[in-house]
Formats: structure tokens, sequence, C-alpha cells
């Protein structure tokens, strides 16, 4: 086993975890493990990482997409890795969590807020999930009602995973019914001159490894298509900008410099 290291820094760390796993493995993990790694900085020792700022980084990502449970999982299993290697002296993975990972609701708006603007693609996508959960809905209403005819309502597990799963699936169905009532914007007729809501930016980092975006709400946000919040650090510091300006993201580790090499509609 591997000793304690103060000296130890994340990004080393993360090499020895990604280096323990298979080709296909490391395909499948690399990427969201190296994405933990610069949010905090490569060169920062292991050991001054704390839990809180584990938990934070699960809220971001959580903020930024609607399924944040594959996003987090490769960063749990690196964390676990640095613990059974004695890397940690603490679990660092029991605070990557969220109170119900994997089932996230957006959260609620304030009373009186506007509608959020969908891009098309996002309004027909969220049209086809409202249809979809409204037909699941009748089937686990069913399964609430042939739950609740269970007599011994002790151990009633079957009753309690109905309604939390109604709940979730209500709860997701107002928040859509309100995302749709919403502006609509036409893909085809956003400026491709400033990075605004709707656009498709190609980004760099100084390492050269290239991302596309679209820029869209809250709401539609989704990281695993591509799709980034305009409120979130990467999508604010991109609004407004033009093809091959520069910016930058303030993180725990320091700045994350990109450079913004086309937008297109």
């Amino acid at each position: 086993m591997v000793e304690a290291d103060a000296r130890l820094t994340i990004g080393d760390a993360a090499t020895r975890f990604l280096s323990s796993l298979s080709p296909e493995e490391r395909d499948t993990t690399q990427q969201e493990v190296q994405r933990f790694v610069r949010w905090y900085g490569w060169e920062r020792p292991l050991s001054r990482l704390t839990p809180p700022e584990v938990a934070n980084f699960a809220e971001r990502i959580a903020a930024s997409t609607q399924n944040p449970g594959p996003k987090l999982e490769p960063v749990r299993t690196f964390l676990l890795y640095a613990k059974r290697q004695k890397l940690t002296s603490t679990n660092m993975a029991a605070h990557l969590k969220l109170k119900k990972l994997g089932a996230k609701v957006a959260p609620p708006r304030r009373t009186g807020a506007p509608p959020p603007s969908l891009t098309t693609e996002g309004a027909e996508e969220m049209k086809r999930d409202l249809q979809a959960m409204q037909q699941e809905r009748q089937v686990v209403v069913q399964q609430v009602r042939t739950a609740r005819e269970d007599k011994d309502f002790r151990e009633n597990a079957p009753l309690e995973a109905a309604r939390e799963r109604l709940s979730f699936l209500d709860s997701r169905i107002r928040s859509i019914e309100a995302a749709l009532g919403g502006d609509v914007v036409d893909t085809k007729m956003v400026s491709a001159r400033r990075a605004g809501l709707g656009s498709r930016v190609t980004i760099s980092d100084p390492n050269g490894t290239s991302a596309i975006y679209t820029l869209v709400d809250p709401s539609e946000a989704s990281l695993a298509k591509g799709k980034i919040s305009i409120t979130s650090p990467l999508g604010q510091a991109l609004l407004s900008k033009k093809e091959g300006q520069d910016v930058e993201v303030k993180a725990p580790g320091g700045k994350l410099r990109y450079h913004l090499e086309a937008i297109a509609p």
C-alpha cells in the first residue's frame, strides 16, 4: 500500500488512479477526473482538499446538468481509491453526494420570475420528456394503489418507492410545464457575432484541447449533451464574447483560461 504523503498533489494522485485502470475504464473515467483536478489545481496538495470543497464541486456539477450522477461517479471512484491507497486520511467520497443524486429536480424559481427562454431543440426535447413522464405517472399511480393494498405498512418498501417516484414525476412535470410556458429561441436566428443564449461555441484551453458547447437556460443544461447553463461560471464568462477573444473562469485552483474559437447559431 502507498503511504500517505502530505506533498502528494491532486494531479499526481489522479495520475496514479488513472494508471491503475484498464484502457476501457480509463476512457470512460478520465475526462471527469481531469475536470475535478483542473477545478482545484493540478499542483494543489491532496491533503489540503477539504470536505466542503468536495461537496461544493458536487453542487456545481448538479447546477449545470439535470443528471449529475454520471459526471460525479468517476470522481467518487477516484476519491475512494485515494482513501483505500491511504493517500488521504479521510473518505472524501462520502462528501461527493447530493440529497437525491441522479434524480435532480430543477430548483424552484422565485415567485413572479419570468419563465426561461428555451432553444427550439430544447423545447422539442422537453415536450417529449413531458409526454413520457405523463405516461409513466399513470403507471406509478397504479403502483401506489397496488402497494396500498398490502396491509403490512411497517415495511412496505414498494409503497414508499412508488410514492417517491410519483413525487419526483409531479415535480418534474410542473417544472417542464413552467419552462415550456416561456419564450423559444430559434437557433437559426441566433447571431454569430457574439455568444448568447442558443449560441454553439467552440473553445480551446492552453493545451489545445477543444470542446463545443451550446449556451442554454439552466433548465435545459446537460453536460452530457454539450449544453451549458448561461449562469454557470463558464457560461457567464462566454456571454457577449466575440470570436477570437479569451475568457477566464475563476476556480478554487486558480483561473481557467479558454480561447473562443468560433460561434455558430
